[in-house]
């Protein structure tokens, strides 16, 4: 017997994509009853290890100053900070308050590698897949995109949309379909990217041969009603 609650359960649990707050205090190493004096020398000591023009290319580097940058712009504005308290208050109390990691290549596989064995663990029958289409769009934004392929790390980038694959592989063709046009604009390995066109060409032939069985028993049985309509005469 299905129980009500669960399917409610199943049915939003990627409905909505329930986003943590970065914590600005934690990433510029401060407290919150930090002064914006300290908030302002944290920046210009974190912001010099991290800058552009002291670590040359280092992607991981910029990645972290870009961080460090919003994180003092919103604390030293005003209404910005205002807001961003409110804010916090809230998901502190939601329990989304979370030291946000910096996203990079690594950071992002870890996530997606806990994204994947949630997938793994819901019942395929009760699984809301527009939902879960939704959380994997989101979770491949045009942001991230580009920041996989800055960082250039074509064997990570790889590992990422297989397991990507590995959380879609419940979805219908038009759904994974929509989902894959997302993987395949980053950069991977030559074999990842014949892969994922292969998977979305197997189930598309597999879901035309699905298609066809229909019309072929439909067939079969309209003969055997002739033959035994003809038999009986």
């Amino acid at each position: 017997m299905d129980c009500p609650a669960t399917n409610v359960i199943f049915n939003r649990l990627f409905t909505f994509v329930v986003m943590e707050l970065k914590d600005y205090y934690n990433i510029l190493e401060l407290p919150q009853s930090a002064s914006p004096d300290d908030i302002k020398k944290s920046y210009r000591r974190m912001a010099l290890a991290y800058h552009p023009d002291k670590n040359g290319d280092d992607p991981y580097a910029a990645a972290q100053f870009a961080v460090v940058k919003e994180a003092y712009e919103v604390l030293t504005d005003p209404a910005k900070r205002s807001l961003y308290l409110q804010e916090r208050w809230l998901a502190k109390s939601g329990g989304r308050m979370k030291a946000a990691p910096v996203l990079n290549p690594e950071n992002f596989l870890r996530q997606l590698i806990a994204k994947e064995r949630s997938v793994a663990q819901l019942d395929n029958h009760r699984m809301n897949k527009i939902g879960l289409m939704e959380e994997l769009l989101h979770l491949f934004s045009g942001d991230v995109t580009g920041m996989l392929n800055t960082f250039g790390d074509r064997k990570i980038n790889s590992e990422i949309i297989r397991l990507a694959m590995r959380s879609a592989a419940q979805l219908d063709h038009s759904s994974k379909k929509i989902v894959y046009a997302r993987l395949e604009k980053i950069e991977a390995e030559p074999a990842t990217v014949k892969a994922l066109k292969a998977d979305l060409e197997k189930q598309s032939s597999s879901e035309r041969w699905d298609r066809a069985k229909i019309w072929l028993l439909l067939f079969i049985v309209t003969a055997i009603c002739i033959l035994i309509f003809m038999v009986g005469r």
